[in-house]
């Protein structure tokens, strides 16, 4: 008897779809990062600093992961469960998906613990949901949708627009 995370797919698929979550945490991270002290003080808004800075590295990771997706392709046995289409559009959906989260997560739980919603996301539809076609929208089980899934992409969209809003105004920043 073997234990996978994944029962339909295995550990590669769980991986494949989770891959955005180390770039996102990672952006949203550094979204914050040397500016509370001097932000007090500047005389100008940073607002456009703060969008300029997540755009640069969102647009970074885009392009590199979607590189390396289209590159490293998935073994044709780990495909055949119907819903591991994780090519370039699918990874991008996740990590804007996941950024999104991240800086919700930063903005609710200060600065430090912006990864607890990403991550959440990321594993508790594993554990919930044994199959992700049980999700019939899509949006619980996002990182695992296919590329052809249009919901979750408009969802992710709608994620990472709210989570960079709430990063360039600094709302729910702890200040002292």
């Amino acid at each position: 008897m073997s234990y996978e995370l994944n029962p339909q797919g295995g550990y590669l698929i769980a991986i494949a779809a989770q891959i955005p979550l180390i770039p996102a945490i990672a952006i949203q991270s550094s979204a914050n990062a040397g500016l509370g002290e001097r932000e007090r003080y500047a005389v100008r808004s940073t607002r456009k600093l703060r969008l300029l800075h997540l755009i640069t590295l969102a647009g970074a990771a885009l392009l590199l992961l979607g590189i390396a997706s289209r590159w490293l392709e998935a073994p044709e046995s780990i495909m055949s469960n119907g819903y591991a289409d994780l090519g370039p559009l699918a990874i991008g959906r996740n990590l804007i998906a996941l950024l999104g989260a991240a800086l919700i997560g930063a903005s609710i739980f200060g600065q430090a613990f912006g990864w607890i919603i990403p991550l959440a996301w990321a594993i508790l539809p594993y554990l919930v949901l044994p199959d992700p076609r049980d999700d019939d929208l899509g949006l619980l089980t996002l990182i695992m949708q296919g590329e052809e899934a249009f919901l979750p992409l408009i969802f992710a969209m709608g994620i990472c627009a709210l989570g960079v809003l709430l990063a360039i105004n600094n709302v729910g920043s702890r200040r002292s």
